[in-house]
């Protein structure tokens, strides 16, 4: 999560990439980035969906940008995976540095059910600023229905994020849709993507 820097430490870090790995490999059999060639990966912990994508697309680099307490756990997982000359790494906190320019995919993971209804906003739009135009963003978390009915299992972790950060969002395809769109990306969709718990929003930068 983005607002408290002692999560992320190498425990968490460790944890979240057991979990992370099935998703990971799943989302990256889902996408096609045949096409694209830099991936800038936002909270991207202990790398396990850097690790994912440029396992699937050997052409692919990645950059993760995380606290600095998870640098050398995403450091360790990249070099046992073969893939620490394609992984580099930026400390820093996404909604406070700068992103750097030159990918042209960025993934935000389980990161916008972590932050503050502004906070999004910030999120979209460093997003937006640091694509090249027909840049990708995915935006891969848990989400409930527009109708806010369920499922159940994403309403109870969206509820519980609430309990840790009070300014946290519940998040739905049309409210994501919508603060991408503020930021001008033209929407390609949002898919089920582990049923009953996430959901994979796509957004291009206009050429």
């Amino acid at each position: 999560m983005i607002y408290d820097a002692g999560i992320g430490g190498e425990r968490f870090s460790s944890a979240q990439h057991t979990g992370s790995l099935g998703p990971a490999r799943r989302l990256a059999k889902r996408l096609d980035l045949k096409d694209r060639h830099k991936l800038l990966d936002v909270g991207g912990g202990s790398g396990a969906y850097s690790i994912a994508f440029c396992a699937a697309y050997p052409h692919l680099q990645a950059t993760i940008l995380d606290f600095p307490e998870t640098v050398d756990t995403a450091k360790l997982y990249a070099g046992e995976a073969g893939l620490s000359d394609r992984i580099s790494h930026l400390a820093g906190n996404a909604v406070k540095v700068e992103w750097p320019k030159g990918h042209d995919v960025v993934l935000m993971s389980y990161i916008w059910g972590a932050v503050g209804e502004a906070d999004l906003a910030i999120l979209a739009r460093r997003a937006a600023e640091a694509l090249p135009p027909g840049g990708l963003v995915l935006i891969h978390d848990f989400m409930v229905d527009d109708a806010r009915e369920g499922p159940p299992f994403a309403a109870w972790y969206l509820l519980g994020s609430i309990f840790d950060n009070p300014t946290a969002v519940c998040l739905t395809p049309a409210k994501v849709e919508r603060v991408l769109r503020d930021a001008s990306f033209q929407i390609e969709g949002t898919e089920t993507m582990l049923p009953g718990i996430t959901m994979l929003t796509r957004a291009s930068k206009p050429v």
